[in-house]
Order: structure tokens, then sequence, then C-alpha cells
């Protein structure tokens, strides 16, 4: 009897342990949170960068936004890799990063980084 309340425990502990990491995954693993709406296709392993609608030169729709909002300490840089990361999976052609802020309305919470970028697909 007492082997199995161990067993149902450990599995409970686990359990526990499990949802908690992947419910802060940015937290526990160092990366940032972004969110992504829109569609998804087979993942790719190359995607263009862009910083500008103008700097396309083809014909393209999008596919995508995605977004990173959070009063957490990431560096721009970290922030557009995990885009990229993100629009790779998603199966985009290619990503335009089209805004960027920072405001501070809480000097306990610290700065809070705003990116927003657009996935998009190539169109014939």
């Amino acid at each position: 009897m007492t082997k199995r309340i161990f067993t149902q425990f450990s599995l409970a502990l686990f359990l526990l342990l499990s949802l908690s990491f992947s419910s802060c995954k940015g937290i526990y693993f160092n990366v940032p949170n972004v969110e992504y709406l829109g569609e998804s296709r087979e993942a790719v392993d190359s995607l263009e960068v862009f910083y500008d609608e103008a700097d396309v030169k083809r014909n393209f729709r999008t596919m995508g936004q995605m977004v990173h909002d959070k009063f957490l300490n990431y560096s721009a840089e970290r922030i557009q890799s995990e885009m990229i990361y993100i629009g790779k999976r998603k199966g985009g052609d290619a990503i335009i990063f089209y805004d960027m802020w920072m405001d501070r309305s809480n000097e306990e919470v610290g700065d809070r980084l705003c990116i927003r970028a657009k996935l998009i697909k190539y169109v014939n």
C-alpha cells in the first residue's frame, strides 16, 4: 500500500512540475514570450528579414503577425531571434519587423519592450 501511495505522489509531483515549467517557459528557460496569430505552413530552413515593407521587392501577402510586449529583461536581438525562429516554424518566406518601442509605466516593474513583426508569404 505504501509503494502505491508513493507512486501516485511521484506521478502527481511530476505532472505539477511539468505544468509549471510549460506555462512559464519564458521565465524558466530564458525564451521571450512571443505571441503569434496567423496561418501555419510546413517549416522552412531560412527566412528573409526586412525592417520596412518598402524593402520587399516581391509581391506578398501577410500570413500572420507577432508581438512581444512584456515587462521582462530581454534584449531586442533575443526577441528578434525568437521571432525569426517562430517564422521559420510557421513556414513564412520572410519577416518584416515594423514596430518597436519602450516605455516605463512602473518604476518597480521596469521597462516594457514592444516589438511587432509580420510574417509574409510570397505570391507569384
